[in-house]
């Protein structure tokens, strides 16, 4: 505790008392008449607790999501041959139909190797886990997720013809079928005899077919000039050009129609897939509103007529 007293304070006589403690405030002199002598303490922040006070503790770190163990009660050894049995008994639980089972292996396998709590795993490992999660995903028809787990497994290992192949049907799925083509178009070409893998045969065809669905609605579209991105439209305005407006319509064709007495010009017709509109300019001394009508003229007292009846 730091006591700041006024320099100005007169010390003790030499004939007072004895000298107090050190840490005891000096002697001040009496305040003035109407003010009252106070002691202002400055206290260090580094002050230790006073006696029989808890000193404040921090807060315990937050634990992100992904730092959080999950499905405490699976116990994976932390090392690569605890996750080769974890991916393992995942396998297992797949084949046995317990799928959702299956899927917390597989996270409770990725979460010992992701957190590094495991060393030694190779990347081929790693991928396999993202794939083989995939799978199980696509069983439970999550297809968000198991697209995104084998983009992570290629990732790590971009030649895993699995990671591709489910991939493109979670894609197929999500309706990204330009996606998936290219995917199942890079498997293909990694299989030593694409022609006997029927199933991806099967999954390429049903891929194209969307696609020749979907070429005509896309072509009709850039035909009319819209466009689907924002909810807008795209138009086109013509502009009359003013050497047009005076020229007269040939005498054998009757005169073109009349709006608020202004004699509407003739306008080219408009190009394929637009539409002609008509865009008029007010000016700006006429109002759109209709002209407030005139107040009632008031009748003066002496000319309303007395004693009506």
């Amino acid at each position: 505790q730091i006591v700041e007293e006024d320099s100005d304070s007169d010390e003790a006589p030499a004939a007072a008392a004895p000298k107090a403690k050190a840490s005891a405030p000096a002697a001040a002199t009496a305040p003035a008449p109407g003010f009252k002598r106070m002691q202002i303490v400055e206290e260090d922040s580094e002050d230790e607790p006073v006696a029989g006070q808890v000193a404040a503790q921090p807060p315990p770190k937050a634990t992100s999501a992904s730092e959080a163990e999950p499905f405490p009660e699976i116990k994976v050894e932390h090392s690569r041959e605890g996750v080769e049995k974890a991916k393992n008994q995942a396998n297992t639980l797949f084949s046995q139909g317990s799928v959702d089972e299956a899927v917390r292996w597989f996270s409770k396998g990725l979460w010992v190797v992701e957190q590094k709590k495991a060393t030694g795993v190779p990347a081929d490992l790693h991928s396999i886990l993202h794939s083989n999660r995939a799978f199980a995903y696509i069983k439970l028809k999550k297809w968000a997720e198991a697209e995104e787990d084998c983009s992570k497994a290629l990732v790590l290992n971009p030649k895993n013809t699995k990671a591709k192949y489910r991939r493109a049907m979670a894609r197929y799925e999500l309706g990204k079928y330009a996606a998936a083509k290219d995917d199942m178009e890079e498997m293909l070409k990694e299989l030593p005899d694409a022609s006997s893998n029927k199933e991806a045969q099967d999954l390429k065809s049903k891929i194209e077919q969307e696609l020749q669905k979907a070429a005509p609605k896309q072509q009709a579209q850039a035909n009319q000039g819209t466009s689907n991105e924002g909810g807008w439209r795209r138009m086109q305005i013509q502009q009359v050009d003013s050497d047009e407006e005076s020229d007269e319509a040939p005498p054998a064709k009757a005169a073109p129609p009349q709006a608020n007495g202004v004699v509407q010009a003739a306008t080219k017709a408009p190009a394929p897939g637009f539409k002609r509109m008509e865009i008029q300019e007010a000016s700006d001394d006429e109002s759109d509103e209709a002209p407030a009508a005139a107040p009632a003229k008031k009748t003066p007292a002496s000319a309303a007529e007395p004693f009506p009846e």
